[in-house]
C-alpha cells in the first residue's frame, strides 16, 4: 500500500513540477502535503456519488440486491412512431450514463417496449430500434461500452397495463404505460 501511494505520489509530483524530477529529500517532506491533497480528491468524488440519487427518485425506479431497472416512458424519449430520441430526454439520458458509471455497473440491458396498436411485427421492430437508438447514445454521448449494453425489443409482447378496457374500448393511459424503455442495470 505504502509502495503504491508513494509510486502514484512520485509521478504527481514529478508531472506537477513540469517533468522535473524532485530532490528525494524535499519530495518527503512534501509528502505528506500531497497524501492530504489526494485523501481530500477521494471525498469529493465519493460526494458526487450522492448526487445521483435525486435524479434517479424522480424516474420510475426499482431497486434489489442485483441490479436497478430503470423505467423511463417511450412518450418522454420519443414521438409518435419514431425511434429518434427527442432533445428534452438528453438529460435524463445524461443522468443514466452517470449512475452507469458509478453503479460500476457488470451489465447494462436496454428493453423496448410498445402498445398494442399497429401490428405486432411493426412494433417488434419499433421498439428494438428505440432500444437501439438509446444505447447508441449512451455509448457516443454517455461514454458507456457498448460491450456492457445489450439490447432487446418486445414490442407489444409485455404490457404492464390493459391496452383496452374491460367492455374492449382503447384505453389511452394504459398504452401510454405499456408504451416504455427500460434499462436494467446489473452489478
Amino acid at each position: 500500500m505504502r509502495i503504491s501511494v508513494f509510486l502514484i505520489l512520485f509521478f504527481s509530483l514529478v508531472f506537477a513540477e513540469g517533468g522535473r524530477i524532485l530532490d528525494i529529500k524535499s519530495g518527503v517532506l512534501d509528502l505528506k502535503d500531497k497524501v492530504l491533497n489526494i485523501n481530500s480528491k477521494t471525498l469529493n468524488i465519493a460526494g458526487r456519488t450522492s448526487d445521483i440519487k435525486p435524479t434517479l427518485k424522480d424516474l420510475n425506479v426499482k431497486v434489489s440486491k442485483k441490479e436497478v431497472k430503470i423505467t423511463m416512458s417511450a412518450d418522454v424519449l420519443f414521438d409518435f412512431d419514431s425511434a429518434k430520441l427527442r432533445e428534452k430526454s438528453k438529460n435524463t439520458l445524461e443522468d443514466i450514463a452517470r449512475f452507469i458509471k458509478q453503479y460500476k455497473a457488470k451489465e447494462v440491458l436496454v428493453e423496448g417496449h410498445t402498445d398494442s396498436k399497429g401490428s405486432e411485427k411493426y412494433n417488434l421492430k419499433l421498439s428494438e430500434r428505440r432500444a437501439e437508438s438509446v444505447k447508441r447514445w449512451l455509448v457516443e454521448k454517455g461514454g458507456i461500452s457498448s460491450f456492457l449494453i445489450k439490447t432487446k425489443g418486445y414490442g407489444e409482447s409485455r404490457p404492464i397495463a390493459p391496452n383496452t378496457n374491460k367492455d374492449g374500448s382503447d384505453n389511452p393511459k394504459g398504452r401510454q404505460k405499456n408504451r416504455r424503455v427500460e434499462i436494467i442495470v446489473r452489478r
